[in-house]
């Protein structure tokens, strides 16, 4: 089920250290050269990007759907009473 965008972020450069500890997620690249490169590779390899997608979905689960967000509340309800 292909769905969200996909990430190519240049690596290790001044700003971008949220795109280097997400690199699970991302192609992280150093120039356009790599980045023309990657662009060409994802649909090449069909298992790099299934491995990408299913982390992506799985950060998602994790971080950003109903569940987690009402257990959150839960927690900080808890520490309120």
């Amino acid at each position: 089920m292909p769905c969200g965008e996909l990430r190519i972020a240049a690596a290790l450069r001044e700003g971008f250290g949220p795109a280097v500890s997400e690199a699970r997620r991302a192609l992280l690249v150093e120039s356009f050269e790599e980045r023309a490169s990657a662009i060409v590779k994802l649909p090449r390899e069909r298992h790099l990007a299934a491995a990408l997608g299913a982390s992506g979905r799985e950060h998602v689960r994790e971080s950003h759907l109903l569940p987690r967000l009402l257990m959150d509340e839960l927690r900080l309800a808890a520490t309120l009473a």
